[in-house]
């Protein structure tokens, strides 16, 4: 009687079996947010030397080396991507060959509308989100782009645009590229 009422559970609210919680279920996507945390860690301790170019609406390109950066602001729009939040389950179409797999949503609501990992699974060399989310009172979309080299994080990109309710739309660029010490 108690494994048919946690059964009837789970598919209402994420009961796991054997008493482990819901988050320490391994997900069928990638998690993304994991994958920010770690790279954000390995960049702190590094330090590595960086330029980044940006261009936010009609300002003026920038284009800089700064001397420290904080990794976990830079990365954090990556970690808020959690495909394997529970109401998301099979809601993504999965395409994969050997090398690649490229994860598509299903319903238009679904904020990550499409991750593309290129790369042996849990060493991917590219990732690249389509992220859309719509507000009542904005919008916003964007492109996210990690390119690694042996687990390491090499190059960044965000790339988008906001639209609040009563403002016009706003483009940005954003991308930094990490180099080896």
């Amino acid at each position: 009687m108690q494994l048919v009422f946690c059964s009837l559970l789970a598919g209402l609210v994420g009961c796991a079996p054997n008493g482990s919680s819901p988050a320490s279920v391994p997900g069928p996507y990638p998690d993304l947010a994991a994958l920010a945390r770690e790279q954000a860690q390995q960049l702190a301790a590094r330090q590595p030397p960086v330029r980044q170019r940006g261009r936010y609406g009609l300002n003026p390109a920038s284009d800089e080396a700064p001397a420290q950066v904080n990794w976990p602001q830079v990365l954090e729009m990556l970690q808020k991507v959690d495909l394997n939040k529970p109401t998301y389950r099979g809601a993504y179409q999965v395409d994969s060959t050997a090398d690649r797999r490229v994860y598509t949503a299903r319903r238009p609501d679904m904020p990550a509308r499409r991750v593309e990992m290129v790369g042996p699974v849990g060493a991917p060399r590219l990732v690249r989100v389509q992220y859309q989310e719509s507000q009542y009172l904005y919008q916003t979309g964007q492109t996210i782009e990690l390119r690694l080299a042996n687990q390491a994080l090499q190059f960044y990109r965000i790339k988008g645009y906001q639209h609040f309710i009563f403002n016009d739309t706003v483009f940005y660029d954003y991308e930094m590229e990490i180099f080896s010490q």
